[in-house]
């Protein structure tokens, strides 16, 4: 989860410590994507992934992972961000 979070905070160009992504607002679709990637890819709870991206609490992550479902434009930046993981590996 974490190499996920690293490699699409540098893809994103966002910082990538935890401390430096809390109430950036201006970052909430990308926080969003990152999200529902690391909950599609791994195991980890809401909770971990609510701190590591600085989203506050974890049911944050719900609504987030549920916006990427249901805007397009949110679905084709997590192919984006799906296909740049592909080429790194």
């Amino acid at each position: 989860a974490e190499r996920l979070a690293k490699a699409g905070l540098e893809w994103m160009r966002l910082p990538l410590k935890a401390k430096d992504l809390v109430g950036r607002g201006r970052w909430l679709d990308e926080k969003a994507v990152l999200a529902s990637l690391i909950r599609a890819r791994t195991g980890v709870r809401n909770a971990w992934v609510a701190d590591r991206l600085g989203m506050g609490m974890e049911g944050n992550v719900t609504r987030a992972v549920r916006r990427v479902r249901e805007e397009k434009r949110l679905g084709r930046m997590l192919k984006d961000c799906e296909r740049m993981l592909e080429k790194r590996d």
